[in-house]
């Protein structure tokens, strides 16, 4: 039984990390494909080729329907998050909207793709000031009572909030972010009457203090992994300290009896 166990307990930390790093490894080359690929594509439409990136985003669907589940191991709901931005882009590309459109939806496909392929220092974390700056103008805006400054800081913080939103479901916390969410839902719907509301300073600083947050709590794929090893071997080496506690007692209660 003590073999057993000691055996486990070998198992999960050399077979284990190995087995998931060795995955990680095997996927790089196309990790790297994928996120260069993707880059290509917002360069394209940010120097408006958009006939170039509409060719680069169709070779990009047809990697990733073949890498996304079995290479790179994407999950049910990031994947979905992925072909939803990627989709969104293909249906403007050719098609008559504003330069700024094209290339906000490209950049909410760009910044997706990185946020699910870096393990640190994720793209959408650079826009944190522009994100929050808008945030302080509209909180300024309605201690002195004005609409325009208001609406105007309302619309730039939509606008970046929209191109991080994806990348902030593939890595960041669900409940935090569906919480931010609602809240950020709530004065899009109220905008027009949220002046008159007294609270209203209030609930701005508490979507700030909230999506400060979230900047700070996002986690990757490498620690996510890592968690799920100390976890398992942390189960193991408690089983192994209890039997050898175990087997200690019954020890002494034989030697007693004898």
């Amino acid at each position: 039984m003590k073999s057993r166990i000691m055996f486990l307990l070998c198992l999960a930390l050399i077979v284990f990390p190995i087995h998931s790093f060795a995955k990680e490894k095997t996927s790089n080359q196309e990790w790297h494909q994928i996120s260069d690929l993707s880059d290509s594509i917002f360069q394209n439409v940010d120097d408006h080729q958009y006939e170039a990136a509409l060719k680069d985003l169709n070779v990009f669907n047809k990697d990733w329907s073949n890498y996304s589940d079995t290479v790179l191991g994407v999950s049910e709901d990031k994947d979905y998050v992925i072909e939803t931005t990627m989709n969104n882009l293909m249906d403007i590309l050719d098609k008559e909207v504003s330069a700024k459109e094209k290339r906000q939806k490209a950049i909410e496909f760009r910044l997706a793709i990185d946020a699910l392929a870096s393990n640190q220092n994720p793209l959408w974390k650079g826009l944190k000031s522009q994100l929050l700056t808008p945030l302080k103008k509209m909180d300024s805006a309605v201690k002195q009572g004005n609409d325009t400054e208001f609406q105007t800081g309302l619309n730039q913080f939509l606008d970046v909030y929209e191109m991080i939103y994806p990348a902030m479901l593939i890595d960041v916390n669900q409940h935090e972010l569906n919480s931010v969410n609602n809240e950020v839902n709530e004065i899009t719907n109220d905008r027009m009457t949220l002046l008159q509301n007294k609270s209203a300073a209030h609930h701005l600083d508490q979507i700030y203090s909230d999506l400060d947050r979230l900047f700070s709590s996002s986690q990757g794929i490498f620690q996510k992994q890592l968690y799920a090893v100390i976890f398992i071997i942390g189960g193991i080496t408690i089983i192994t300290l209890l039997y050898v506690s175990w087997r200690k007692y019954k020890g002494q209660v034989r030697h007693e009896g004898n």
